[in-house]
């Protein structure tokens, strides 16, 4: 329930959020985290089971959000996951054991994120950095995939996301690029994906539209704000 119509803004580090619409983050931000962790968790039972453009979905969203309210590094990490998913989709790979748990690891610091961004406080530095870290490690699981797409496999031959074999995670220390800049952000996505895209574009567009001329109309209105997607 959002109730934080005229109260202070939420202060988190150096930046200050409306509280209705960190209100609004919060519980979109811990909806799609659930998700990820749901689909991590089926993933992990049934290894082979095929991937779908479902589960690219709540990672698009959560690192949008993110970005929108002003907290990169959330955004950064969720960010490298959509791309680590998208890629896996669009090449029918699947994960390895060993990166399953780097999938964990990644979700769980997120989920850390989020317990602190509850708090009303920043994520630690030592957290930030750990997302750096771990950001540089999917990146390069990306770029592993890619290269071994392009160098061609046998038909027929089952593909895997090795995180074993594939370039090892940079340790605390190391210079981390932009995980951002790492990814292909110019690929121009499939027709499955950029349906979803569009189709979540949609709704969030006519809810928004609708939630502003509701709470315009009558600002002291608390159902407005809670209509918002």
């Amino acid at each position: 329930m959002v109730s934080d119509i005229g109260a202070p803004d939420v202060v988190i580090g150096s930046g200050a959020i409306p509280a209705a619409l960190f209100a609004i983050f919060q519980s979109e931000a811990e909806e799609h985290h659930r998700r990820l962790v749901g689909q991590v968790h089926k993933l992990s039972k049934h290894p082979e089971a095929a991937l779908d453009a479902e589960f690219v979905r709540p990672a698009h969203t959560l690192a949008s959000i993110s970005r929108a309210v002003g907290l990169p590094y959330l955004a950064d990490l969720a960010s490298v996951l959509e791309q680590w998913l998208d890629t896996l989709i669009r090449q029918s790979k699947h994960l390895d054991e060993p990166a399953r748990i780097l999938m964990h690891k990644a979700l769980a610091l997120v989920g850390d994120m989020l317990d602190t961004l509850r708090r009303r406080q920043a994520p630690s530095g030592e957290m930030v950095a750990q997302g750096a870290v771990l950001s540089g490690a999917v990146v390069s699981l990306v770029e592993a995939i890619t290269a071994k797409s392009a160098t061609g496999n046998a038909a027929g031959d089952p593909v895997v996301c090795n995180a074993a074999t594939d370039p090892a995670p940079l340790m605390p220390g190391q210079p981390v690029a932009s995980p951002v800049a790492a990814v292909h952000e110019n690929e121009v996505p499939d027709a499955e994906l950029l349906s979803v895209f569009v189709e979540e574009a949609g709704e969030c567009i006519a809810g928004i539209g609708a939630g502003l001329r509701a709470w315009r109309a009558d600002p002291s209105q608390r159902e407005a704000p809670q209509a918002l997607p």
